[in-house]
């Protein structure tokens, strides 16, 4: 199977409510992927970025805005089974969810009192 990675865009700051989101163009190699994440990052928010790569092997592109304000352009290995990209905005926290995952996500998050 040949490698594919997906980027996926978090914000944590005013609207984050509607201005995350999971760029579905996939990359068939991490160099491209992570140009395009930096692109990305200067493009739509003339930031200054700092990469570092989490523990799970997602590299981060994470900028500020005022402080407090934050984001990240995250280059994550694509799963075959991905059904949909769930985003923790408060944390700018980015998870592939297979459809399994997703139901039972839902499933939880519909039933909690």
């Amino acid at each position: 199977m040949e490698n594919k990675y997906i980027v996926i865009d978090t914000w944590n700051g005013s609207g984050y409510s509607y201005l995350n989101g999971a760029e579905m163009k996939l990359f068939s190699n991490i160099d491209d992927a992570n140009e395009y994440a930096k692109y990305m990052v200067n493009m739509e928010h003339g930031a200054d970025i700092e990469t570092m790569v989490a523990t799970d092997g997602v590299i981060l592109h994470m900028y500020t805005h005022d402080d407090c304000d934050s984001g990240t352009y995250q280059v994550q290995a694509y799963k075959q089974d991905t059904y949909a990209v769930l985003i923790d905005c408060n944390v700018n926290g980015a998870h592939q969810l297979n459809e399994a995952e997703y139901i039972n996500h839902i499933t939880s998050v519909s039933t909690h009192k």
